[in-house]
Formats: structure tokens, sequence, C-alpha cells
């Protein structure tokens, strides 16, 4: 009796450890393209007084997955040379679908 509620912990112990060995897998673990602009761009010391400065990025991803940037559409000069710098030859994590594509976001840039 004894060895049989022994193996009987030892097979409930084991199928427990089993369990929560395996990690749980993310759910979405890819992040989009719109999300890793915003954290390169954040960090950012360009000084807004009255309105948030904005700007329109017309970019390329090239086969290597850097960004490869167009044109800059904006009034001032220095949000372009910010946005130009911070994301010309950026690798970003783009599926093969968004690889060579063009693409235009509208950035804005807050105090």
């Amino acid at each position: 009796m004894r060895k049989k509620n022994m193996f009987i912990v030892l097979a409930a112990l084991f199928c427990a450890v089993l369990v929560t060995a395996n990690a749980p897998e993310a759910k979405n673990p890819k992040v989009s393209i719109t999300e890793q602009l915003q954290s390169i761009l954040s960090d950012n010391h360009i000084l807004v007084r009255h309105r948030d400065a904005t700007a329109r990025v017309v970019f390329k991803v090239n086969e290597q997955g850097r960004i490869e940037v167009l044109e800059v559409i904006t009034k001032r000069k220095d949000v372009r040379l910010f946005i130009d710098r911070r994301l010309e030859g950026r690798i970003i994590a783009a599926g093969n679908a968004a690889r060579g594509k063009v693409f235009a976001v509208d950035v804005r840039i807050t105090s």
C-alpha cells in the first residue's frame, strides 16, 4: 500500500513539473512597424512651444530590414533632421511582406 501511494504522489509531481516546465507562448510576439518607429523616436529633445510638431515620413524597408528614408515633409528643419538621423539605416523587424514596400507615416512630436 505504501508503494502504491508513493507511486501516485511521484506521478502527480511528475505531471505538475511537466505542465509548469513549458514556458507560456506569447500571444502576439511581433511588434508592429508603427510601434517600433514610436520607440525609436520617443527619446527626443525638440522644443515644442505652442503646438505639436508634425511631419509626414515616407520610407522604404529594404531587403535587409533597414529603413531608407525617402522624404520627410515638415515645416521645421530640426524635426526633419532629427527624424532623418534617427531612422536612416535602422534595422526593424519587418516581415517578408513588408520588405521592399514604401510606407508613409504621420509623426507627431509633443513636449
